[in-house]
């Protein structure tokens, strides 16, 4: 199976449409997550709250170690007080949702950008290009180039 998966990326009309599977694999789930998660937040009083409190911190544009300190250790007390209870139990099952969903979006990814690569650590694919060595001649040698 693996075999024939690395075969079929080969194919050169193969290769822009699973190139665009793997982007729209990264980009659309993340999408649709933001805009879900930015409606159901803002639903309940709990989400407005933390969204308001969010809001409070200025973004920083600095990239001094001191300054990204400080956004995580806000990033952190919000996070500690979601997991409390603080914002309500809505607020705490929608982050719960965004957790899951982001590590099956990373399990996703791997699998459709390294399954591939894997693939072809087993099967490498001979480079068109090359002319294979004839009996005996040194001169010509095959490289195992993928040609993708």
């Amino acid at each position: 199976m693996l075999k024939d998966l690395v075969e079929l990326l080969q194919q050169d009309a193969v290769q822009p449409y699973y190139i665009g599977l793997c982007m729209a694999m990264m980009v659309l789930p993340m999408l649709g997550l933001a805009i879900w998660f930015h409606r159901r937040i803002g639903d309940s009083e709990g989400g407005r709250r933390l969204m308001r409190e969010n809001g409070k911190v200025p973004p920083t544009r600095s990239r001094s170690p001191i300054a990204a300190g400080r956004q995580l250790g806000h990033a952190a007390a919000l996070f500690k007080s979601i997991q409390s209870g603080a914002y309500g139990g809505e607020v705490r099952a929608t982050y719960k949702v965004v957790w899951i969903v982001v590590a099956l979006w990373l399990l996703a990814n791997a699998l459709v950008w390294g399954l591939p690569l894997y693939g072809l650590s087993f099967y490498p694919v001979a480079d068109s290009r090359s002319i294979p060595a004839a009996p005996g001649n040194a001169s010509t040698t095959t490289t195992n180039k993928p040609n993708w």
